[in-house]
């Protein structure tokens, strides 16, 4: 299956997966976040991130190996620092990088009238200050006869905007958006995944064991690696994205691309 394949069909799941967090009383973030998954294909040995539409070489070499078979861990460090380099990824973990991937892709799904298009309507409802932008330009678009819409389309949207415009709206939650994140995280859990992969035959584990003699984990190369080129991360920072309902859902998408 082509990359383009999986995020198809990656969002689609997604779309349903966001619609019955919501029932349940989840966190609107994790669903959301795997629009911008991070893809692992074991085919070839590639790995793709998520704004990425072309195949990227695998991280490590035979260099992370001794002859005597031993694993060097300041030679993983360097595979993933040129990983990081090679892709471009650094940029792609800014808050603005960040806010412009959420917008297209909440645009694009209420143009489309995907299922999760509910998702962003829910978030605007919550005072997400991106998500109400994107709904009220979308039904704009429509008003003016701009996109297409029929009887029982982009219904979410109509029931938004007009209460919206029938009553006065609350004031959203204050504090640092979570989109400014949207994106980083995604790609730092997707990379931590597949350093965890590759190097748990050395032994390697995802987080620090304290008993353990290793110096370090999947987490910490990663970090190490990112502060190499410039972008530092505490590694709790990372453990929490990790462990976070976010870092779940994409663990879970890729254990089931990585085992098809």
């Amino acid at each position: 299956m082509s990359l383009d394949g999986i995020k198809k069909r990656l969002m689609n799941s997604v779309s349903h997966t966001a619609i019955s967090h919501a029932l349940a009383g989840h966190a609107y973030q994790a669903a959301a976040s795997a629009g911008a998954v991070v893809a692992y294909r074991k085919h070839n040995d590639s790995a793709f991130l998520p704004t990425n539409e072309v195949d990227v070489p695998p991280i490590f070499d035979a260099s992370i190996q001794s002859p005597t078979g031993e694993f060097i861990e300041d030679r993983a460090i360097d595979c993933v620092a040129a990983f990081i380099s090679n892709t471009g990824m650094v940029h792609k973990l800014t808050a603005g990088y960040s806010q412009d991937w959420y917008r297209i892709l909440l645009r694009k799904a209420l143009r489309e009238d995907r299922p999760l298009s509910a998702y962003a309507v829910h978030a605007a409802n919550t005072g997400d200050q991106i998500a109400r932008q994107e709904v009220q330009r979308v039904f704009v678009e429509i008003s003016r006869g701009e996109l297409a819409s029929g009887p029982g389309q982009h219904l979410h949207l109509r029931h938004y905007c007009e209460r919206v415009l029938l009553q006065p709206e609350e004031e959203g939650k204050s504090g640092r958006p979570w989109q400014n994140n949207y994106v980083r995280d995604t790609e730092i859990c997707g990379l931590v995944y597949y350093v965890d992969q590759k190097l748990r035959r050395y032994g390697v584990q995802a987080t620090r064991n304290p008993a353990a003699r290793r110096r370090h984990s999947a987490i910490s190369i990663v970090v190490v690696a990112l502060a190499r080129k410039n972008f530092h991360i505490p590694e709790a920072t990372v453990i929490a994205i990790w462990k976070s309902e976010r870092g779940k859902l994409v663990r879970a998408l890729l254990d089931e691309i990585a085992h098809r």
